[in-house]
């Protein structure tokens, strides 16, 4: 940056700061999945909010399993597809040679 006359606020705005966000992509995946599996917000709001309504339909219906079931596929499918949309994200700004990509399970 220095011998191409930038200045520092510049230096850390296009060479620093990209490079920094590219490596910690793969981090924020983890504290997606975390702060959605254990988060006392995501708890209050989501967990409470969709299984309560889930033992309001089961007592209508008189069919738990299938209904619970439901949740269990609602809460699959935001953790896998956030986690997914991540990895995307870190596999486009990803630095080739820098670091070994983790494996796929």
């Amino acid at each position: 940056a220095r011998s191409l006359g930038m200045k520092k606020s510049e230096a850390i705005l296009y060479i620093i700061l990209p490079q920094a966000l590219r490596i910690s992509i793969p981090g924020w995946s983890n504290e997606y999945a975390i702060l959605l599996k254990d988060s006392a917000i995501t708890y209050a709001i989501g967990v409470m909010e969709i299984l309560t309504r889930a033992n309001f339909i089961s007592t209508r219906t008189y069919k738990p399993m299938p209904i619970f079931l439901t949740c269990a596929v609602i809460f699959i499918i935001l953790t896998y597809g956030g986690v997914k949309i991540l990895d995307l994200l870190e596999n486009k700004v990803r630095i080739p040679g820098f670091g070994e990509r983790r494996v796929e399970i």
